[in-house]
């Protein structure tokens, strides 16, 4: 650990050496150790907790990295989604997706493992009343689009 006051002009020599490699050897290592008096604006890496700071003068700021820097420009959660213009989505995990609005167009297969739940109802269209499906298949019960509002059941 370095003293960043030293060396100074009256440093023996043998003191003067080692104090100034001292310095280099913290600066270099972006200070692993905390140094004693350091420059106000040096900048640490933290290693423990994986930050970078920066020495205001009294204690060690954390230093939030921008976008263009590497980082996300925020040190918040909601703060960080903003910035790279992410929505809830993107905090969820592939085996739990919860989508509860907007749509879904351009599909061209759409394959279910579970059930198909409609409202609470249970009624649900399936296309509109000039564009209806070519044909639908229900497992266990048929429901088959003849033309504008006449459907066949099976």
């Amino acid at each position: 650990m370095a003293d960043w006051l030293k060396p100074t002009i009256t440093s023996d020599y043998i003191n003067f050496v080692a104090e100034l490699d001292s310095r280099l050897n913290d600066a270099a290592q972006m200070f692993v150790n905390d140094p004693a008096n350091p420059p106000a604006g040096a900048i640490r890496y933290q290693r423990s907790t994986n930050l970078l700071q920066e020495w205001d003068g009294a204690a060690w700021q954390n230093k939030v990295i921008s976008i263009a820097g590497g980082g996300t420009g925020a040190s918040t959660p909601s703060g960080i989604l903003g910035n790279l213009n992410l929505g809830t989505m993107a905090l969820q995990n592939a085996s739990a997706v919860a989508i509860t609005g907007g749509s879904l167009s351009g599909i061209t297969s759409l394959t279910l493992a579970g059930n198909l739940i409609f409202a609470a109802d249970g009624v649900a269209s399936i296309g509109t009343n000039t564009v209806r499906p070519n044909a639908l298949y229900i497992r266990n019960g048929l429901v088959i689009p003849v033309g504008t509002d006449k459907f066949v059941s099976a």
